[in-house]
């Protein structure tokens, strides 16, 4: 590497970019390239459902030459990887639909086959032990993706247990699209306590991962997660880890960040007044009632690094989603 070579690493590799957000339309562009449609359908309809989801990537990386030996560091990029919204999943699905009358799509539910009473079809409890005093206490949600040639199709009614008055309906016809089951999982502890909400977080994520198994809206490059999915592995709600006794619901501590609280607040900081400056509206709507509802205060007092990670991948992608959702700006006019 020759001396006052650039080594920064900026810019599209792929399907993602790194240490720096591309534009609304740099992001429509790649998206109308590189992402396949059915026939029929057009990707200005589905880009605004597409978000950016700011990750770290670690790697290894010569960053120049002892004599005639590599000098490997370990480096760290901020990656940005466009990932498909549920909704955006689910709108495209009825639009195919829609444009095919022929077919006939659904998503459904697929029970257990012991189906627990406390629960709607689909859903079933997953409980692992973390260690022998305690567990991690899960609801999942299953389902399934299938479509029809509509000519043709018949759906009964059959009676299977005549002492138990038991039926099970059976589905005659072609198959156009027979996907596998897709499942999401969501634990029932959340910071505060019962996450009165699990069961619709498991279930919207259940269905759309089952549309990304039917090859609904896949982005190449991020496979068939969501966006939803994504910011939950990073911990974007920023919640504390807790053990609790076996029998409880508890959640296992994730690995602690390398930087100091100090580096991690100015971070946030950073982040947080970028995203206030340049969108306030959604500052005010969207980052500060998110941060209110979960009590998270002033980011000076805050000595907890999971919260500070989880402040500012929620201001990264609150900045990310507002930025490619904002008009290309205009080309200046050029003067004779």
């Amino acid at each position: 590497m020759a001396d006052g070579e650039d080594a920064r690493r900026v810019g599209q590799e792929g399907s993602r970019w790194y240490n720096e957000i591309p534009s609304g339309k740099e992001l429509g562009d790649w998206f109308k390239a590189n992402v396949d449609l059915h026939e029929g359908l057009e990707a200005e309809h589905y880009v605004q459902g597409v978000t950016l989801i700011p990750g770290v990537e670690k790697a290894k990386a010569m960053v120049g030459w002892q004599g005639k030996n590599p000098v490997i560091e370990q480096t760290e990029n901020l990656v940005y990887t466009p990932y498909a919204k549920v909704e955006t999943r689910v709108k495209y699905f009825h639009d195919l639909m829609a444009l095919k009358p022929e077919w006939l799509g659904m998503i459904e539910p697929v029970k257990t086959e012991k189906q627990s009473a406390a629960l709607p079809p689909g859903f079933f409890p997953f409980v692992v032990a973390t260690d022998a005093e305690s567990v991690v206490r899960y609801v999942c949600c299953t389902m399934k993706v299938t479509v029809w040639e509509r000519e043709g199709f018949e759906e009964k009614r059959v009676l299977v247990d005549s002492r138990k008055g038991l039926y099970e309906t059976q589905r005659i016809g072609k198959k156009i699209i027979d996907a596998p089951p897709a499942t999401k999982m969501i634990g029932t502890l959340g910071r505060y306590g019962a996450d009165d909400f699990s069961l619709m977080k498991a279930e919207t994520g259940a269905v759309g991962r089952a549309l990304g198994m039917a090859g609904m809206l896949v982005i190449p490059g991020t496979g068939i997660a969501t966006a939803e999915d994504l910011q939950e592995a990073q911990a974007i709600e920023g919640r504390p880890q807790n053990k609790t006794p076996a029998g409880e619901g508890a959640e296992t501590p994730d690995a602690q960040p390398e930087q100091t609280l100090d580096d991690m607040r100015q971070q946030a900081l950073l982040v947080i007044n970028t995203l206030k400056n340049e969108f306030p509206d959604r500052f005010e709507t969207a980052f500060k009632a998110w941060a209110a509802s979960r009590q998270i205060g002033e980011v000076a007092k805050i000595d907890d690094p999971l919260i500070l990670r989880g402040l500012t991948t929620k201001a990264e992608s609150e900045l990310s989603e507002a930025r490619s959702e904002a008009p290309p700006e205009a080309e200046p006019v050029k003067e004779d």
